[in-house]
C-alpha cells in the first residue's frame, strides 16, 4: 500500500496555481513594458503635445474651422489603431488635409486683417493660399518654399501610395503641429491693416 500524504494534492494543485499565476503576472509585465515602449516611441512627446494645445487653442481665438480641430484629434486615435502601412495611409491623408486646412485658414485669416485679396479661382489648392502668407508677410519666400516641399513630401508618401510608414506620419504630424504654430502665431502678430 503506498504512503498517502496528507493534503499532498492540495499542495500540487498549489504549486501549479503559483506557476500559473507567475506566468500571468509575466504576461502583464511584458503587456506593460509593450504598452510603454509604444507610448514612449509613437505618442508621449510632451513638447509636441503641448505644442499641438497651444496651436489649437489659437486656431480657436482666430476663428479657425472647428473641423482642423476635430481632425487633429481624429488623427490621433487613428494612429493609436494603426497597424500596417494601408492604416498609415489613411493617417498621412489626415495630417496632409490638415495641412492643406490650417494653411488656408491662416491665409483667410491673414487677408482679413491686412485687407489682402483672397485668391480667385481653384481655390482648394494650395499654392494660392501659400502665396497669400507671402503677400501678407506672415512668410517670407524662403519659408514658403519649405512650405511646398513639405506638401509634395505628404503627397509622395502618403496620398499617392498604397501605404505609408509610422515614421513618416510621426513627421508629418509634427511638422504640421509645429509650421501651424508658427504660421498662427504670425497670423496673431499681424497689424490690423489701415
Amino acid at each position: 500500500m503506498p504512503i498517502v500524504f496528507p493534503y499532498y494534492e492540495a499542495f500540487v494543485e498549489a504549486a501549479r496555481l503559483k506557476d500559473e499565476l507567475l506566468a500571468c503576472k509575466k504576461t502583464i509585465e511584458r503587456i506593460r513594458y509593450l504598452r510603454l515602449l509604444k507610448e514612449l516611441t509613437e505618442g508621449a512627446n510632451p513638447e509636441i503635445n503641448t505644442d499641438k494645445q497651444t496651436l489649437i487653442t489659437r486656431m480657436e481665438q482666430l476663428g479657425f474651422r472647428r473641423d482642423i480641430v476635430e481632425a487633429l484629434r481624429e488623427l490621433d486615435r487613428k494612429l493609436l489603431e494603426a497597424g500596417k502601412p494601408l492604416d498609415f495611409k489613411g493617417c498621412m491623408d489626415v495630417v496632409r488635409t490638415i495641412y492643406e486646412e490650417l494653411v488656408e485658414d491662416a491665409a483667410k485669416a491673414a487677408a482679413r486683417l491686412t485687407k489682402t485679396t483672397e485668391p480667385s479661382g481653384k481655390l482648394k489648392d494650395f499654392q494660392p493660399w501659400k502665396d497669400l502668407l507671402v503677400t501678407a508677410k506672415v512668410l517670407t519666400s524662403e519659408e514658403a518654399d519649405i512650405l511646398q516641399k513639405f506638401y509634395n513630401y505628404f503627397s509622395n508618401v502618403g496620398t499617392h501610395r498604397l501605404g505609408s510608414q509610422q515614421e513618416h506620419v510621426r513627421v508629418a504630424k509634427n511638422t504640421v503641429i509645429e509650421w501651424g504654430l508658427l504660421l498662427v502665431g504670425r497670423v496673431q502678430a499681424l497689424p490690423p491693416a489701415k
